[in-house]
């Protein structure tokens, strides 16, 4: 007699009724039919199944991103490796072998109740040989079937769905201030990026950074060290002695010992799977503050032009180190400019998801190498930060010389800052008039301004009193700062200047000024950002604003009141608060 059509879905059936769990009654473990794969085979499986981009981040990596805790992740991890294997023993040695495995699974009591959970709730299994697996639903009589890719264990909501944490922001109270590991560029547990072309000493800045975190320095590149603690260099590109002579050069640069909790990976010859499953595992042994990529391009090994490679790279190794609490600090590279594009104007290359992922980015561009001194002065320049105004663009001098590299920030000459992007253009203007008089059309050149806005600045500007017209070049124009002017917007001087004293004698003229530094000044702009974030008083902001006009030897009194009321109208009325 011929089979029914369905015979195959009944003979299925009659497998799993006839291997239904019993309880012993002694220890309450699940008791289920031998398995008949090897470990071998599960795993094989697992990385064969619709969710084995999940199997992965759990068994190889030991990601608990997404997960409320680590036990909720153990939960996930087993019900996964139980859709092939319901034996308790199996499942036990399958897990010892993942990279979750952690000193809590020894408890008897955890991992009996972790595994008992799964296979109590386990509501489909894998049928070696059939093309289909079987699933009671909780109606009585009802028969459901459903194929292989119907495999995502995250169905699977009464063992682990339930756990993930959803929170109301209603009850959650205030929130915690936002806390920077490098003040004002690197906030924690978010990627900083650090892009250039070759011979810009981008990696030596990482490392010198790693250095400062691990070797409670004050200081980076005049950015205030805020958390101190073991940092991770995880090198892709060049190997463990060349890395540990740049670490000694730096620290003889920096007149110290090698910070005892700075330590090193070579990548090299590593999966990427299993290099950041040892990263992980660092970070989480020692709370890591930090882990330094060399570089993200050879640690990621895909096409770092393809988004979606850039979007898993991420996702599968940088977020499971956030989880961890430590903040990623990742080198990269810049593509090579096309004619008539300059370096202000790149990203790093690839995708643009590099950039978007990333939370600050800082830009090295090659100014000068003197050959003879050993003087290498690098141009530094945030292009992207989520967190506050961006930094003023500053300069960095490397002194290479033998074992000992010294490193020292810079100002950037007013006529440098004028070809910046991110200082405002009124900045610009005045910084390149601070120079020599000039054209619109010599404006344009210098500033990188497009034609309309310098003439509305220029208006502005000559409205305001600091900008005229010094003369003509046939029938253009030549424009010049005001003699009383040419140090309005100096910064960081405390001179005083004898000759324009009678411009901030009167009351609505200072407060106009007061306006300007705190609409277009970085710096003030900075000061009243920190001060609405409650990192900073109102005092701040005051001496802020004077040292924009170079009016540091002022009484501060004379410039409280106006840069209250123009902060409370920036801001809105009502949410600056007097101390």
């Amino acid at each position: 007699m011929p089979d029914a059509p369905d015979q195959h879905l009944i003979d299925a059936l009659a497998r799993k009724l006839g291997s239904e769990a019993s309880t012993n009654g002694k220890n309450g473990n699940h008791m289920h039919a031998p398995s008949v794969l090897s470990n071998e085979q599960v795993i094989e499986l697992c990385r064969k199944a619709k969710n084995a981009a999940k199997f992965s981040d759990l068994f190889d990596a030991g990601e608990t991103s997404g997960y409320s805790s680590a036990s909720e992740a153990d939960l996930a991890l087993i019900s996964i490796m139980a859709f092939y294997s319901q034996e308790f023993d199996q499942l036990d040695s399958l897990y010892q072998q993942s990279a979750l495995m952690r000193p809590k699974w020894q408890r008897s009591d955890y991992r009996n109740r972790t595994i008992n959970r799964v296979l109590a709730n386990l509501t489909e299994t894998y049928e070696p040989g059939d093309d289909v697996s079987l699933s009671l639903s909780s109606s009585p009589g009802s028969l459901y079937v459903s194929g292989d890719d119907d495999n995502d264990k995250s169905n699977n909501h009464s063992a682990v769905d339930d756990d993930i944490s959803i929170v109301w922001f209603s009850k959650l109270g205030d929130p915690p201030k936002r806390e920077y590991l490098l003040k004002d560029v690197c906030a924690k547990g978010y990627p900083l990026v650090a892009f250039g072309a070759g011979g810009v000493a981008k990696s030596f800045a990482m490392l010198s950074a790693g250095i400062a975190i691990a070797g409670e320095l004050d200081e980076w590149f005049g950015l205030q060290v805020l958390d101190h603690g073991f940092v991770l260099y995880a090198d892709f590109e060049l190997d463990q002695d060349e890395q540990h002579r740049r670490v000694r050069d730096l620290c003889a640069g920096l007149n110290i010992d090698i910070p005892k909790r700075l330590a090193y990976l070579s990548g090299i010859g590593l999966t990427t799977e299993k290099a950041f499953s040892r990263i992980l595992r660092f970070c989480k042994e020692y709370d890591a503050k930090a882990v330094v990529l060399d570089s993200m391009g050879l640690a990621m090994q895909g096409d770092m032009e393809q988004a979606k490679d850039v979007l898993s790279f991420h996702a599968k190794y940088i977020n499971p180190l956030r989880r961890t609490g430590s903040t990623p600090l990742i080198v990269d590279h810049e593509g090579k400019r096309q004619a008539g594009e300059k370096h202000r104007d790149k990203s790093p290359f690839g995708s643009a998801y590099k950039a978007w992922a990333a939370r600050s980015i800082l830009q090295f561009e090659l100014d000068e190498y003197n050959r003879e001194t050993g003087e290498l002065d690098i141009r530094v320049r945030q292009t992207k930060t989520n967190f506050g105004p961006q930094l003023e663009p500053f300069g960095v001098r490397f002194t290479f010389e033998c074992e000992k590299v010294s490193t020292q920030t810079y100002e950037l000459q007013d006529t440098e800052l004028a070809e910046e992007e991110s200082v405002p253009a009124r900045d610009r203007i005045v910084g390149a008039l601070r120079s020599d008089p000039a054209t619109r059309h010599e404006l344009e050149k210098i500033t990188g301004l497009s034609g309309g806005t310098i003439r509305n600045k220029l208006s502005d500007l000559m409205k305001d009193g600091l900008v005229e017209v010094e003369g003509y070049q046939g029938r253009t124009k030549v424009y010049s700062l005001l003699s009383s002017s040419s140090n309005i917007y100096r910064e960081g001087s405390d001179d005083d200047n004898e000759n324009d004293t009678d411009v901030w004698e009167d009351d609505t003229g200072l407060k106009q000024r007061v306006r300007q530094a705190l609409e277009f000044g970085n710096a003030p702009q900075k000061a009243l950002e920190h001060y609405r974030n409650g990192e900073q008083d109102s005092n701040a902001v005051v001496m802020s604003v004077m040292r924009y006009y170079s009016r540091g030897k002022d009484d501060p009194q004379r410039w409280r009141e106006p840069v209250m009321e123009v902060m409370a109208e920036i801001v809105g009325g009502g949410a600056v608060c007097s101390e």
